[in-house]
């Protein structure tokens, strides 16, 4: 979803700059986001944890509950996630399919609660092994992990982009 958003943006600035013009291909490259030159901040991921002790994960295009106990809990078909809160600052997630570890997250809050760095590892039965890191500021909430964050790394992730415009098409990779 939020690549689909930005992506959307990038199209309505070339609707309007092109007009009833013909496509150029002077759009065409790679382009690279120049932060400091724009005013995007990164999207918003909320953490809530109800009364009870789930979890709940949501980014806008990914959502999931879970409990920090340790089992492996049912998610879909074949497919479990376990969770361990190791302290109060740290919580390690694993995915599993059919029983074989599929992926791992290590969410780490900063000493004063204001920062979340989340490391995830993908593994993969043929290929490589993917790992990625958010670090996101506190935008709501004081307790534990619940609240909003702003994944402030997200533009760091994304800022090289591939555009090209034919007659027909706009492609943006």
């Amino acid at each position: 979803m939020r690549n689909a958003c930005f992506g959307w943006v990038i199209f309505c600035a070339l609707a309007a700059t092109l007009g009833c013009r013909a496509p150029s291909s002077d759009w065409n490259g790679t382009w690279k986001l120049d932060p400091s030159k724009g005013n995007f901040q990164g999207p918003i991921l909320t953490i809530s944890i109800s009364a009870d002790g789930e979890y709940r994960y949501d980014d806008g295009s990914l959502s999931f509950s879970f409990r920090c106990d340790g089992k492996d809990r049912p998610t879909e078909k074949n497919r479990t996630r376990a969770c361990v809160k190791s302290s109060a600052t740290v919580l390690d997630l694993t995915r599993k399919e059919d029983g074989v570890k599929t992926s791992a997250s290590h969410w780490e809050l900063s000493t004063d609660g204001k920062v979340l760095t989340a490391t995830a590892t993908a593994f993969r039965p043929s290929g490589p092994v993917i790992t990625m890191q958010v670090v996101a500021s506190r935008v709501s909430g004081s307790n534990d992990f619940a609240g909003q964050w702003r994944d402030g790394s997200f533009l760091q992730r994304h800022a090289d982009m591939t555009l090209s415009l034919d007659s027909q098409t706009f492609h943006i990779g």
